[in-house]
């Protein structure tokens, strides 16, 4: 930053790495590059994510961030999807205890306000535990055309197929 100041992928880049420094100071990242780009989703996100209550912050501080998000909306029409990364988190909470359908509840709570990886991910998890594979394979093929990489998400697609006996696009997705 003290060669080029303005350079908002250094922000995200600090709030990143910022999870065992002091809010204040992953504030401060924050509201430099806010003032650089104050239409962006992906620094609020990201800010977003080191508010969340496990690593100190809170829902009603997530809810802030999308609230002073509204006057842009204009501008970046994904700053909408903000308000539901509290119901996200819920769901991988209630996922993680084994309440799948509360974890359903939450994500499709967070989707009402836009299609968002992290959401699609989530409600797809939560099917695939259940055992409604049609509804995790359709969240899962959603989900990855963002996150084309991550290695769950591709393992239980290429399952889903399997079982569906697809079996050219299952080695198609572990290939």
């Amino acid at each position: 930053l003290s060669i080029e100041p303005n350079l908002l992928h250094a922000y995200f880049f600090l709030i990143n790495t910022s999870y065992h420094s002091s809010k204040k100071l992953t504030r401060e990242f924050y509201e430099a590059g806010i003032k650089l780009r104050p239409e962006s989703f992906t620094l609020r996100w990201w800010y977003q994510g080191r508010l969340l209550p496990r690593w100190g912050g809170s829902y009603i501080e997530l809810d802030v961030i999308a609230e002073n998000a509204r006057p842009y909306i204009t501008h970046n029409p994904l700053l909408p999807i903000l308000s539901g990364r509290k119901h996200a988190d819920m769901a991988n909470i209630q996922r993680r205890k084994g309440n799948h359908q509360e974890a359903i509840r939450h994500a499709r709570t967070a989707m009402k306000y836009g299609k968002h990886s992290l959401y699609l991910r989530e409600l797809a998890h939560a099917y695939y535990k259940i055992g409604d594979h049609p509804r995790a394979r359709i969240n899962y093929e959603a989900a990855s055309v963002h996150l084309p990489f991550d290695r769950t998400i591709l393992d239980r697609k290429a399952f889903l197929y399997y079982k569906n006996w697809d079996y050219q696009k299952c080695l198609d997705t572990i290939e």
